[in-house]
């Protein structure tokens, strides 16, 4: 059984979280025009594409800020597809209510609030 397009464009998302990842790019992985895409993935996942590579992306950088201590915050960001670090930061405070820095120091991954 070969995968669905929306489910081939949800595992590029995961396996490619440092690149960019387009709503356009992920919809021509899926072979989907946008819209289509856009609609079929927040049905599928329960979140808008962008929302869903930005989610993504603050799991793995939570994953990266505890398993690899040594590896600065601003790399970790860059791992993540976000160069910008200010803009990191700031997505990830939203994200989990702290910053970075504190949620490594302190290991709060388990308060993660739901929104």
């Amino acid at each position: 059984a070969s995968e669905s397009p929306l489910s081939r464009a949800r595992h590029y998302v995961l396996a490619n979280l440092g690149d960019e990842l387009t709503v356009d790019r992920l919809a021509g992985i899926a072979g989907l025009s946008r819209a289509h895409f856009s609609r079929g993935f927040a049905s599928m996942t329960g979140l808008a594409p962008a929302e869903f590579v930005l989610q993504e992306r603050m799991k793995r950088a939570a994953k990266l800020l505890i398993a690899n201590r040594e590896l600065p915050v601003k790399q970790i960001a860059a791992l993540c597809g976000i160069p910008d670090n200010n803009y990191f930061s700031k997505v990830f405070r939203r994200t989990y209510d702290t910053s970075p820095t504190d949620f490594r120091e302190t290991g709060m991954y388990a308060t993660r609030r739901e929104s």
